[in-house]
């Protein structure tokens, strides 16, 4: 019986190391994303569109009472239309 738990414990120790080695790599990705993203240069045009239709609804958590207001927003640009 000692035995077993012993090799269950062996086989729940790998297992930990393991996912503590996969924490480790994800915050060293982070990190590193983290940086290049910070040196890319991202060129913006500044556009004027006209809007087509706004409107806003509110949803109530039936829990815990707190309020959602999510706005719909329709714009015209060019020949098309978008949904923002």
């Amino acid at each position: 019986m000692f035995k077993e738990i012993e090799e269950i414990r062996g086989i729940l120790k790998n297992k930990v190391i393991i996912m503590w080695i996969i924490t480790v790599a994800c915050l060293i990705l982070t990190i590193v994303f983290w940086f290049l993203m910070n040196k890319v240069e991202v060129n913006y045009e500044e556009v004027t569109v006209v809007v087509t239709d706004a409107s806003s609804r509110d949803i109530v958590n039936k829990n815990t009472g707190s309020r959602t207001t999510f706005y719909e927003v329709k714009v015209e640009y060019g020949e098309k239309e978008y949904e923002l």
